[in-house]
């Protein structure tokens, strides 16, 4: 399953990003999973380049634990960050605000959930 991950809000959504892809890098289970999408930054220069999201490839029940990892992530961050997760194949996308974190954990876990799971 792909599943694609987006940001917005934030005091800096690079940061928001680069927090996320560490998060994701540090566990094991999505470590050469994921990968950053980057687009070229607003001067075009080298080293400018921006995350605009990040694709992560699940199989074999890692729908779930991203969802709980993701959760996770969340709960971390400061007011005003939106994620949002789409599985392109299936057209599904949700999106979760910091604020709203009491719900964040099942509506991940349904929108991330595999034939598998």
């Amino acid at each position: 399953m792909e599943v694609r991950l987006t940001i917005e809000g934030g005091a800096d959504e690079a940061e928001e990003y680069a927090s996320l892809v560490g998060w994701l890098d540090a566990n094991r289970d999505f470590r050469g999973r994921t990968r950053a999408e980057r687009r070229p930054g607003a001067d075009g220069g080298l080293g400018s380049e921006i995350v605009e999201s990040i694709t992560a490839i699940l199989g074999g029940g890692l729908g779930v634990r991203l969802a709980d990892s993701l959760n996770l992530w969340l709960r971390t961050r400061r007011p005003g960050v939106t994620l949002t997760v789409t599985r392109p194949a299936d057209d599904i996308t949700v999106s979760v605000k910091v604020e709203h974190s009491s719900d964040v954990q099942a509506v991940l876990r349904e929108a991330l959930r595999g034939p598998d799971e």
